[in-house]
């Protein structure tokens, strides 16, 4: 029993008058193959290129980071942001404090204003008119 591929092949056989029509494009491929890789070559060599020039610029800049750290009370940047970040933090809660208490007085305030408001009237209220 033979599979429709194997038809298909048996076919394409039978009418196949021997000539490869396909051998004038071997050397066409053989040059694309070859253009690739001399681009793949050349893109090889600029990035080892682009590798020791940033490479150098990085040596140069790691000179000046070390500048930069030094800046920083012992050398250390990431204690000195959490020293900041905790004076912050103490500043926000001073806030929250003072906001608090003056609300605070605000309520009891109103509360002892209207409290006096109220024992006023009402002791004008026993005195009667005049």
């Amino acid at each position: 029993m033979t599979t429709p591929e194997q038809k298909l092949i048996d076919e394409s056989r039978r009418q196949w008058d021997g000539v490869d029509r396909r051998g004038h494009n071997r050397g066409l491929l053989f040059d694309m193959i070859a253009e690739v890789t001399d681009k793949i070559d050349k893109h090889i060599e600029d990035s080892a290129e682009w590798r020791e020039m940033l490479a150098a610029k990085m040596k140069g800049d790691e000179h000046l980071m070390q500048q930069i750290l030094g800046g920083f009370p012992n050398d250390d940047p990431r204690g000195h942001k959490e020293y900041h970040e905790s004076v912050i933090a103490a500043a926000k809660a001073r806030r929250e404090f003072w906001i608090g208490l003056a609300k605070e007085l605000a309520k009891y305030g109103l509360i002892g204003f209207v409290g006096w408001a109220f024992v006023a009237l009402w002791a004008a209220l026993l005195k009667g008119p005049k």
